[in-house]
């Protein structure tokens, strides 16, 4: 069942019926320091059958921005993430973090080859006119994935990632994620080739 969604469109929030306390993370969930609650496992993993993409949008200090989503596409590359797993008292706070999201079922391979359903988040929305990726939720997707892949890991990331023409907003000062480092400077800096190298500074 990899890459396949069991939900219906209108599905919203906790699938009930499936029995699985592991959630893969594509974006700022495989970031282990923006999680609030204790993580039982995590590994680095992949799925089919989706592109991840800067375009779920939301607003902030009347300016929209996009985070991350997927989008179904059967013929896109694999996508990497983590196969992340909880106890089944925390699965509301994820629930509750994803809420924006349409909640899918999905096969998640770690790199020894085997298979875990797991749960994930799929995007509904489009944005409406401009938008611009916040760098205070980018520098955390892309530590995330620093700590999990190593030194190639946020280039890992963006080459994956499509929508980086929509450019990237330094909101340094006022940061619209909530989850921001304390150090979102330094890490903005530190990043910066990168978000040249894929994007713009909008």
């Amino acid at each position: 069942m990899v890459g396949f969604t069991i939900a219906s469109e209108e599905q919203r929030g906790p699938l009930k019926h499936v029995s699985t306390q592991r959630i893969f993370g594509y974006g700022s969930l495989v970031s282990q320091r923006s999680i609030e609650i204790p993580i039982q496992s995590c590994k680095p993993s992949q799925i089919t059958g989706f592109r991840r993409v800067w375009r779920e949008p939301f607003t902030r200090q009347d300016r929209t921005y996009v985070g991350l989503a997927l989008q179904a596409d059967d013929a896109a590359p694999p996508i990497a993430g983590v196969t992340l797993e909880f106890g089944e008292t925390d699965l509301p706070y994820i629930y509750n973090r994803e809420k924006s999201y349409r909640h899918i079922v999905v096969d998640a391979v770690d790199q020894a080859g085997n298979v875990d359903s797991t749960i994930t988040f799929e995007g509904l929305a489009l944005p409406r006119g401009k938008a611009v990726i916040p760098v205070s939720y980018l520098a955390v997707v892309l530590y995330g994935f620093e700590d999990i892949f190593g030194a190639a890991g946020p280039d890992l990331f963006a080459s994956e990632t499509s929508g980086w023409e929509q450019g990237v907003a330094l909101d340094i000062e006022r940061p619209v994620y909530p989850r921001a480092p304390a150090n979102l400077a330094s890490l903005a800096k530190r990043y910066l080739p990168l978000i040249e190298r894929y994007s713009h500074i909008d």
